[in-house]
């Protein structure tokens, strides 16, 4: 009863606007306090907020981050879309293509959904609406692609699911390329047989589709650094972090005029202001998994569910959908830390391959993201395309959110999907 009482209280904290670091700090204290009667059980917790942050894969979370905000800082995003645009254009939903393609390349970058969608939903839709496309098809697919961005490597949810969990960074990178693409088919696959759009553009002839690529070229040859050197064994995934990271400040600094040292001190400031974010709420969320483990939750939950006696496949779905729903209200990165120190015992006493768990965990929170009428996603293309009524970005959000739901479900009939390429590179 206490620690329902205290998440109650987790509840209450951030209902009230308190951040999300020190709601978890706060629910923390509030959990030893009603478990010893005292306030002596909390001093161990200044320990359990270090040791959550000293950890080697961690390092790889601000190098990412700063790789990602350099990208766009740049015009390379710009590159990239115009390059796309080039090579597709004259195929129907051309535009649209371009868009989900580049928004597949650009989550291999940034690992963030809501920076993956505001950064090509500001070049993209506009583009969109003016070659006649529909503004709730440009705004539902903007959102949609964003959500790429957690799921296509190197993430960002994978490298704190991998510090949560012990598991292999490199394996989760892996397992999720596949679904990743397979997702990115998908929305093409839609755009090509059923959605309404307008006549293709002319042709771009092959000269200028050749300027286009070659001036993307340093973009794209990124995720191909970086990807490559993880899966071929060059890099570690900090060490493929770090070198992005410089890789694309060097290209900024000797290809693009407007990245001058104002603009790239923005980009430092940017990035450490993300990076303590995000290591808050890593240390806040290590205070309420030592309160946990003090009072023994996880293992109360794991035997709780253990005595329903129901298939583990069905509670397998249950934690899924629990976990749709609270990506409706919290970003990705707060619920991974927050939910997964409780269902992953759980998981794991099914049976269940954690590789192949995280996977469906960051495509279920990310089916949050675009799920009316709370998903993040959305109010972040709203916050872009002012015209758009939240009415109009929900009923565009949904085909797209369909579309979501069968990846998952692909996924999880047949987890080979995901495991295929983390076994061929063991």
């Amino acid at each position: 009863m206490d620690y329902i009482i205290a998440f109650g209280g987790l509840i209450l904290f951030l209902l009230l606007g308190m951040p999300v670091a020190f709601a978890l700090g706060a629910t923390a204290v509030v959990m030893l306090f009603l478990h010893s009667g005292d306030l002596q059980g909390t001093t161990q917790l200044a320990i359990a907020g270090f040791k959550a942050v000293d950890s080697f894969v961690l390092v790889a979370l601000p190098l990412y981050v700063l790789m990602g905000e350099s990208f766009t800082a740049g015009s390379s995003s710009q590159r990239l879309y115009r390059s796309a645009t080039a090579l597709t254009q004259h195929l129907r939903a051309g535009l649209g293509i371009a868009t989900i393609s580049s928004c597949g390349v650009f989550a291999a970058i940034s690992g963030s959904s809501m920076t993956n969608a505001v950064t090509l939903g500001r070049i993209t839709i506009p583009e969109m609406r003016a070659r006649g496309y529909d503004k709730e098809l440009a705004a539902g697919l903007v959102a949609s692609g964003g959500t790429l961005g957690m799921l296509i490597p190197p993430s960002l949810a994978f490298i704190l699911y991998s510090a949560l969990t012990d598991t292999s960074v490199r394996a989760l990178f892996a397992a999720g390329l596949v679904p990743g693409l397979l997702q990115l088919g998908l929305t093409i696959l839609f755009l090509l047989l059923l959605a309404r759009v307008p006549q293709p553009l002319p042709q771009v002839p092959w000269a200028e589709r050749f300027v286009a690529l070659t001036a993307a070229g340093w973009a794209l040859a990124l995720p191909i650094i970086v990807l490559g050197g993880i899966y071929g064994g060059v890099f570690t995934a900090t060490e493929a972090a770090a070198v992005g990271a410089i890789y694309v400040i060097m290209v900024n600094i000797l290809t693009d005029r407007r990245f001058e040292p104002r603009a790239f001190w923005q980009t430092l400031l940017r990035t450490v202001e993300n990076s303590a974010r995000l290591l808050s709420i890593v240390i806040g969320s290590s205070l309420l998994g030592h309160a946990m483990i003090v009072m023994q939750i996880p293992q109360e939950i794991t035997a709780a569910v253990v005595s329903f006696e129901l298939a583990p496949l069905l509670i397998l779905v249950g934690i899924l959908l629990v976990l749709t729903l609270l990506g409706c209200f919290l970003d990705p990165i707060s619920i991974t830390l927050i939910a997964v120190p409780i269902v992953f015992p759980v998981v794991t006493a099914m049976g269940f391959d954690p590789i192949w768990f995280g996977v469906l965990l960051v495509m279920n929170l990310e089916l949050g993201m675009i799920t009316p009428p709370i998903g993040m996603n959305l109010f972040a293309i709203q916050s872009i395309v002012h015209d758009l009524r939240s009415s109009e970005m929900w009923r565009a959000a949904l085909p797209f959110a369909g579309i979501s739901v069968l990846s998952i479900a692909i996924v999880f009939m047949f987890p080979a999907v995901a495991m295929w390429l983390p076994g061929i590179l063991k």
